[in-house]
């Protein structure tokens, strides 16, 4: 895979002997890939220069020089076939080979400087700040949901950076079309024993993100991108899949059956559901009241309710509540209150009262 840079924006201080440059603009480190070629344009077709920092050293030294527009480049040195002059499209391009180079194995501080194309007199024209890079390895990224949160956290088996530039960023992807960032985070790095040069070893990873999920409903994909190679990761969630769906809930519905009477009371047996419960999955609430007060009887959110898709309740009705008290099923989701209908119940135990008091006569 070959990878064509056609800016200049670097951060750093670069020198000529007795040359002091101007420092390279931000935003300017470019990814040298262990395996891969990379090239590198310089601005200008006209007589150039290519130089090259290694590691922190502030002496530049001379790659190439091309006198003129067209015609013989002088090559200074390649660097064990590190750095190649090579004509792409008609286009001068330094091209920095790290297929298999032994040279980055002496020495990683090769390519963790600064890549300089000049003007002969001196003047910078592009700057590349270069940056080794191992692909991350064995990436594995979960989340979970409580509720309206999200956790999101990554592993990373192996991975490299010769400027030890290692960052996560959680993305969004909302109906499969609008991506949004949603946070970014250095990311938690160990040595492994696992060598790419003779004193630099690769790093183990991990990232952790804590954040909310959307208010709107839609189908959501959730993902990491990990630096250094900028792979982007899905986040599979506790069922298997890779994404989350927002839905609300329907409207809940309420239906009680009168149990036998005891002692004047009528007890009914009352559930409430709701055909589908939302997801995130709300809570179902049993509410009863009258003309001066209300209150919740039972909630699917106690503890020792383990099914959050129905709610089961016996109610005792006194005589006194016969045609006066109503009962009402509601899903609470999210921040959100969904009502049922109010139900008033007109059975009333007066026979069976009657029969209590003639019986103890």
């Amino acid at each position: 895979m070959n990878t064509v840079h056609t800016l200049a924006l670097v951060l750093g201080l670069s020198f000529f002997e007795g040359i002091t440059l101007q420092p390279c603009r931000d935003n300017g480190i470019y990814d040298v890939t262990w395996g891969q070629t990379t090239k590198f344009t310089c601005r200008a077709n006209g007589p150039v220069q290519w130089r090259v920092q290694f590691g922190d050293s502030q002496d530049s030294d001379l790659l190439v020089s091309c006198p003129q527009s067209i015609g013989t480049c002088y090559v200074s040195t390649e660097v064990g076939g590190l750095f190649l002059l090579r004509m792409v499209d008609g286009q001068r391009m330094m091209v920095v080979n790290a297929v298999n180079n032994t040279k980055i194995w002496e020495s990683v501080q090769l390519v963790n400087g600064s890549l300089s194309c000049n003007e002969m007199s001196g003047s910078m024209l592009d700057c590349y700040q270069l940056n080794f890079v191992y692909l991350p390895e064995n990436v594995s990224c979960r989340a979970v949901t409580t509720s309206g949160s999200l956790s999101v956290s990554c592993v990373i088996g192996r991975v490299y950076s010769s400027r030890r530039l290692y960052t996560c960023q959680l993305c969004r992807l909302t109906n499969g079309s609008m991506t949004d960032i949603l946070d970014s985070a250095p990311m938690m790095t160990s040595p492994t024993t696992d060598l790419i040069t003779e004193s630099e070893v690769k790093v183990s990873g991990f990232c952790q993100f804590n954040s909310t999920l959307p208010t709107q409903e839609g189908r959501y994909t959730f993902s990491v991108s990990i630096s250094p190679g900028g792979g982007v990761h899905n986040a599979r969630f506790t069922d298997g899949r890779d994404w989350y769906s927002i839905e609300r809930p329907s409207p809940p519905t309420l239906s009680c059956q009168p149990l036998p009477c005891v002692l004047g009371q009528l007890h009914m047996k009352c559930r409430c559901t709701a055909q589908h419960p939302g997801q995130p999955i709300g809570l179902l609430q049993l509410l009863m009241g009258n003309q001066t007060y209300n209150r919740m009887l039972s909630s699917s959110g106690e503890p020792d309710n383990d099914n959050r898709n129905e709610l089961f309740y016996t109610v005792a009705l006194r005589e006194e509540d016969y045609n006066e008290t109503w009962f009402r099923c509601d899903s609470v989701w999210r921040t959100e209150t969904i009502s049922g209908q109010n139900h008033i119940f007109n059975v009333a135990c007066r026979w069976f009262v009657l029969f209590v008091l003639i019986f103890k006569q």
